[in-house]
């Protein structure tokens, strides 16, 4: 029988029925996937816009940004965009 990984977080075989409903690995893994690339990103994010606020305002103009602008993107929250 193929294993699934239980809800549970506790290997199971694909016959067994823990709380009534298992998940193949196979099904799992884009999932995990997809949420390990997302917090990812989301970490990123947050790094990024705390080095961005720690910018001095020459260091800014160097990229063609003000104190302003830097500060509304220094201040959004890590899952904004």
């Amino acid at each position: 029988m193929p294993c699934a990984i239980a809800f549970s977080g506790h290997p199971a075989c694909a016959s067994d029925r823990i709380a009534g409903s298992t998940v193949s690995t196979d099904t799992l893994r884009p999932s995990v996937n997809h949420l390990v690339q997302t917090l990812r990103t989301w970490l990123w994010r947050s790094r990024e816009r705390h080095a961005l606020a720690r910018l001095d305002d020459r260091l800014l103009a160097d990229i063609g940004i003000s104190r302003a602008e830097a500060m509304r993107e220094a201040v959004k929250l890590f899952w904004h965009c």
